[in-house]
């Protein structure tokens, strides 16, 4: 027996994928958070000095009894916002 003939590539191979990490943000409509809890949101809407569309984060306590996030919506119903997604507030490390 003779000897294995070598291989050679003509590229590298590719680096080794990354795993992705599940984001922690959920769609509004998909999922719904725990009643009388403290939730961060975020919050589109077009802003009246620019004219473009614009995102901005909120802490809001979600309750179900009064319509979940359509009543923040509701409170800012002037501004236009829009509340698209949102997700638990992390604990803080001790």
């Amino acid at each position: 027996m003779g000897k294995l003939p070598e291989i050679r590539l003509s590229q590298p191979p590719p680096p080794p994928r990354k795993m992705a990490t599940p984001s922690p943000w959920h769609k509004v409509g998909e999922a719904e958070p725990e009643d009388c809890t403290p939730v961060l949101i975020r919050v589109y809407y077009k802003s009246a000095k620019t004219g473009r569309f614009t995102a901005e984060f909120g802490v809001f306590y979600y309750m179900a009894e009064f319509g979940g996030f359509s009543f923040y919506e509701k409170i800012k119903r002037r501004l236009g916002l829009k509340v698209t997604h949102w997700m638990p507030i992390p604990p803080v490390p001790k």
